[in-house]
């Protein structure tokens, strides 16, 4: 029984020392197996032996060759469909990557471990794997990474119904791709976007996002899919005009597509064409698809060539619609697709008499609860994942105090001596917070006097002064000078602009809808806002001094995207902590340079802002690479 394997592995020996790729390594070391395990040449089983035999050779377990090995062999196992072998080695991986504190190879680990669930499709555990890896990316400053893991964890997102999560995920990766470097991942993340868009019904902008996603398409068979991406979003909102004219063009390139994907797009445009006009003749395209789906035995595409045969002969032939929507169920049921099912059933239960309507309309129903408990425990799952990343981070911060608690207390041992002086000290901070606390109070008694002038200011501009302008425009009649009549109107509108900048802000009950509205209101029309987390605020515990500084430094960076970034993305994110209030601002606009930012707008009145009622501001931003900030005041 021991035979076999020596003598495979001898002469997968032999083969390689002859190569001259070998040359210099020592045989019989761990460097000589680990290459040989990456032998094109040898079969999967061959190579596999070799990282055996590389992980033996082994001595020290902090050598990095240890976990190249096992990232090879598990990368091996996965080529062969091992899958519960290359788990266990994948958990094996981790454990030895942990011990030497390899970053790349702890990101690596979780990677494996993620793909390999996805391929026993388990795709709630390879998302918790992914998210995983995701977050030791984005220790290692592996941007590329993290954009891929996005995209990744927002496919096992979308494989779970869980939409909204996949484009937020599709999202959040975009900002970490480079458009030079990672075009494929960008492509496919804009393509996520679309989906969803489509799937909502937001017709135009799934257009905006799947013309993203071609834009960053390398190859013709990736451009061609999403040219029938974008001619679908047009048949769905019923411009069959302009869906026909790309799939007639995709017509004339087949010969460069894939056999499926020339099905996919004869059965498109003559469905369309029959959407168009129910008296057209679509059949023989449609039956010729069909063929050929049946050859490839293309299940995707076989659900779609039946429910739609079996919806244009509904009309003229229910007995032949009854037999395309029963092969529309079988199918459905092989791929194992409820929602296909739950079509097929809606089909059978119009088309069939009374007796069997029964039957179908329970199992109609049966379908239906099943799949609203599938998605609810999805999404019970999804929220469970992201509690425990949060309970986590929040036990690492909690075990990072209470050993700087530790620390502290062994220094005050330490100089047990000076504890005479604790009275004095005692006393000094006594005073000092006396004297804070006074500061503070004067602080947020001027910041409020401040926001009054403000307010009364601009309400004396809008009402006195733009009031005046605009009638001395009105008496100067249409015989003055169009160009003194332009300059005169232009200090209106920035009098005006000015008033509505500074005017009152409402502090009570309407004070979440106003901030919702002012951050809406300076959003360009092809800039799209993503507000997160603001109902999650208690805005009635927030002082008025508070949210009126919070109010002011949003508006200020809204102003400079308005003005300067051209941004296509803006979200604007509310995090409650235990003892502020965190937001979270970022674009993907033009960027700046951070010091000349810095000095030559408001954001130094915002940082003044934010400072005077001891909270924090910081931004980052360079050219090219979007603008981000963060705002934290106590709450």
């Amino acid at each position: 029984m021991f035979v076999l394997p020596v003598l495979v592995l001898t002469a997968c020996e032999s083969r390689f020392s002859g190569d001259r790729s070998g040359q210099g390594i020592r045989k019989d070391s761990v460097n000589y197996y680990f290459e040989l395990s990456k032998k094109d040449s040898l079969s999967t089983s061959e190579r596999i032996q070799a990282t055996e035999r590389a992980v033996r050779h082994v001595k020290d377990k902090g050598d990095s060759l240890l976990l190249k090995s096992y990232s090879q062999k598990v990368y091996l196992l996965n080529r062969n469909r091992a899958y519960d072998s290359s788990l266990a080695y994948s958990d094996t991986l981790l454990r030895y990557a942990l011990q030497q504190r390899d970053t790349a190879y702890i990101a690596k680990a979780y990677y494996r471990k993620g793909f390999i669930y996805r391929y026993q499709n388990d795709n709630l555990a390879a998302y918790a794997n992914l998210l995983e890896s995701k977050k030791w990316s984005l220790l290692l400053g592996d941007s590329t990474a993290v954009g891929r893991r996005f995209r990744e964890m927002a496919f096992s997102q979308a494989e779970l119904g869980d939409h909204a999560g996949r484009q937020e995920s599709a999202v959040a990766g975009l900002e970490f791709l480079n458009p030079e470097r990672d075009s494929i991942h960008l492509s496919a993340l804009y393509n996520d976007v679309a989906e969803v868009y489509r799937m909502q019904g937001f017709y135009e902008d799934a257009l905006r996002e799947f013309t993203n996603s071609l834009r960053f398409s390398r190859s013709e068979q990736e451009k061609m899919t999403g040219l029938n991406n974008i001619a679908l979003v047009h048949r769905s909102r019923g411009d069959f005009e302009a869906a026909l004219k790309i799939w007639e063009e995709l017509e004339g390139r087949l010969s460069e597509a894939r056999p499926e994907f020339q099905a996919r797009i004869i059965h498109n445009g003559a469905y369309a064409k029959w959407l168009q006009d129910s008296g057209a003749e679509v059949l023989p395209q449609m039956e010729e698809a069909l063929e050929m789906r049946l050859q490839l035995n293309d299940l995707d595409g076989l659900l779609a060539s039946y429910g739609q045969l079996a919806e244009v002969h509904t009309a003229k032939d229910p007995a032949l619609a009854r037999n395309y929507a029963e092969r529309y169920l079988q199918v459905s049921r092989e791929a194992s697709n409820p929602h296909s099912q739950m079509g097929a059933l809606e089909f059978l239960i119009g088309l069939k008499e009374t007796g069997e309507v029964r039957a179908y309309a329970q199992e109609h129903i049966r379908l239906s609860d099943s799949i609203r408990q599938a998605e609810l425990q999805v999404k019970n799952a999804f929220a469970k994942i992201r509690y425990d990343e949060e309970r986590k981070q929040k036990t690492i911060l909690t075990l990072e105090t209470e050993r700087a608690r530790q620390q502290l207390a062994l220094i005050e041992a330490r100089n047990e001596e000076i504890m005479y002086l604790s009275g004095i000290v005692v006393l000094l901070l006594g005073g000092s917070f006396l004297i804070y606390y006074l500061r503070q109070r004067h602080r947020q008694e001027k910041a409020l006097e401040a926001y009054k002038t403000e307010t009364r200011i601009s309400k004396k501009i809008h009402d006195e002064l733009a009031n005046d302008v605009y009638n001395i425009m009105t008496q100067l009649g249409e015989e003055t000078n169009p160009v003194v009549l332009d300059k005169i109107d232009h200090v209106y509108q920035r009098t005006r602009n000015i008033s509505r900048e500074n005017n009152s802000i409402h502090t009570g009950e309407n004070y979440r809808d106003e901030l919702l509205s002012m951050l809406s209101s300076y959003t360009p029309g092809s800039t799209r806002l993503i507000c997160k987390g603001v109902d999650e605020v208690n805005w009635k515990k927030i002082p008025a001094d508070k949210k009126i500084n919070l109010y002011r430094a949003l508006q200020e960076l809204m102003t400079n995207m308005k003005k300067h970034s051209r941004a296509g993305f803006v979200a604007v994110i509310f995090e409650k902590e235990p003892n502020s209030l965190l937001v979270k601002y970022s674009d993907n606009g033009a960027g700046a340079d951070a010091e000349k930012t810095f000095i030559g707008n408001g954001l130094k009145n915002t940082e003044n802002r934010i400072s005077e009622m001891k909270g924090s501001f910081t931004f980052e931003t360079e050219k090219g690479r979007g603008f981000k900030a963060e705002i934290r005041i106590p709450a």
